[in-house]
């Protein structure tokens, strides 16, 4: 992951540092590397925000509240012990522990 990560504020717009309050919002996710503390309503946001400017997204999560952002998703992986709404909402359900088997699901698949 690299070194553009932002707190969820600079989603609604508020708490933007002098470097990326000048840039639209769409302009700020696909440059992101991540956002921090970010509610389910944001994900899916960011998933249609990138899904617009034309991204292949992936949406890794397991709980309930992660079940609409990964179901926009073009792919939605759910680890393992995720919640059954989650798991329902996914196309991969990861079964060891860890993002490390993504790799081996990718290369398989």
């Amino acid at each position: 992951m690299g070194n553009n990560m932002y707190p969820s504020s600079a989603l609604l717009g508020q708490n933007k540092d002098e470097s990326i309050s000048a840039l639209p919002i769409d302009e700020l996710i696909e440059k992101a590397d991540g956002f921090a503390g970010v509610f389910p309503e944001h994900k899916y946001e960011i998933v249609s925000c990138l899904q617009a400017r034309k991204h292949i997204c992936e949406m890794t999560g397991d709980r309930v509240n992660d079940a609409p952002a990964l179901k926009k998703a073009d792919i939605g992986i759910v680890v393992i012990d995720a919640t059954d709404a989650a798991c329902s909402a996914s196309d991969i359900v990861l079964t060891e522990p860890g993002l490390s088997v993504i790799i081996s699901a990718v290369l398989t698949s």
